[in-house]
């Protein structure tokens, strides 16, 4: 069973964990087009001086450490009857594919 999951944060890490808990023959496949694991739910501790950025920044073994992979690449398209995800760099088939991209801080002023 391949399955992909866009959004590398808080939902994809738990989704991949799940999946290789109830399946731990499944195919995982993260795609995130950060290049760091943020935990963005914490921004509001990191905006109101309570916690520290480098907190929010999580290893990557919170995701390969199940024997996930992860893909630092931005998900542009999704093809549903061919099945495949595509990024800027390649393409990535499914049977099963879950979107978990999180939150996006937001500045009116940008």
């Amino acid at each position: 069973m391949k399955v992909v999951i866009i959004g590398a944060g808080a939902g994809g890490i738990v989704t991949s964990h799940v999946i290789k808990k109830i399946r731990p023959d499944a195919d995982i496949t993260v795609i995130g087009k950060e290049k760091s694991i943020f935990i963005r739910c914490s921004s509001p501790y990191v905006l109101a001086g309570i916690d520290s950025l480098g907190k929010c920044k999580k290893p990557e073994s919170m995701i390969t450490g199940t024997g996930a992979r992860l893909i630092h690449d931005e998900a542009l398209s999704v093809d549903v009857k061919s099945r495949t995800v595509r990024t800027k760099k390649e393409s990535f088939r499914y049977d099963h594919l879950v979107f978990r991209p999180g939150e996006c801080l937001y500045d009116k002023n940008s």
